[in-house]
């Protein structure tokens, strides 16, 4: 997105703003915004980088105005061999890593080369893919709303607008981790942590009127270090 294409998009008086900026910078953490634009679409993605700590939330708002086009958000990987992993019914599950979509639960994970790994969290955004190492989120499709092919006929009329699906303003938020994996590590857990997407409430024998919930949080890693890149994609579905 040029200067003046992210000045218009963000609203602001001037004639210009760059299109990646630093919009918090403080004690506690720092704030990039990246504006993109794919044709008709306006993405602005907000990288909270803290101080202390090595997770990284994104909170991604689009501004969806595609038709017949799947949008993905992508992280790339470094290593040479490649499994991918999430949270399914009653514990987790292998996802294939060819490119085929996969639902998971409450996160996956990227582990490279059997040593290190790329863990995400989402807040309701289920499918992904991985293939060569690249997980690739599936934020949004825009099929039309119902279409069946029938004999040459083209799937919706050509000479009257057809809704899609999927259109207008979207927020997601994702929470990323990355590093070694422990020594001795053999599986995945899920332990309280200060911050979540959605309230659980904890088993307790005693809980005192007024206080608060006890939120859950996916921990796998502890690491120093960070996703190398990420990227949107777009492509047909």
């Amino acid at each position: 997105m040029t200067p003046a294409e992210s000045a218009r998009h963000a609203g602001v008086h001037a004639k210009t703003l760059p299109a990646v900026r630093i919009v918090e910078d403080g004690p506690v953490r720092t704030i990039v915004e990246a504006a993109f634009r794919y044709r008709d679409s306006y993405l602005c993605l907000r990288y909270q980088l803290p101080r202390q700590g090595t997770e990284i939330e994104i909170e991604a708002r689009v501004q969806w105005n595609e038709k017949d086009r799947m949008l993905k958000l992508a992280f790339p990987v470094a290593g040479t061999s490649f499994r991918y992993v999430g949270q399914v019914a009653f514990g987790v599950g292998d996802f294939p890593d060819n490119g085929d979509e996969a639902v998971a639960q409450k996160w996956v994970a990227v582990i490279a080369d059997g040593a290190r790994a790329l863990t995400c969290l989402n807040e309701g955004c289920h499918g992904s893919d991985c293939r060569d190492g690249e997980l690739r989120l599936t934020l949004l499709r825009s099929p039309a709303y119902a279409a069946h092919p029938i004999g040459d006929r083209d799937l919706v009329p050509q000479d009257r607008f057809t809704a899609r699906i999927d259109q207008g303003e979207r927020i997601f938020r994702f929470w990323l981790n990355a590093g070694r994996l422990p020594s001795g590590w053999s599986g995945w857990t899920a332990r309280p942590s200060r911050t979540t997407r959605r309230p659980w409430r904890c088993p307790s024998t005693r809980r005192a009127p007024g206080s608060r919930r006890c939120r859950w949080r996916f921990s796998a890693i502890a690491s120093r270090s960070s996703p190398r890149s990420s990227s949107p994609r777009t492509g047909k579905p």
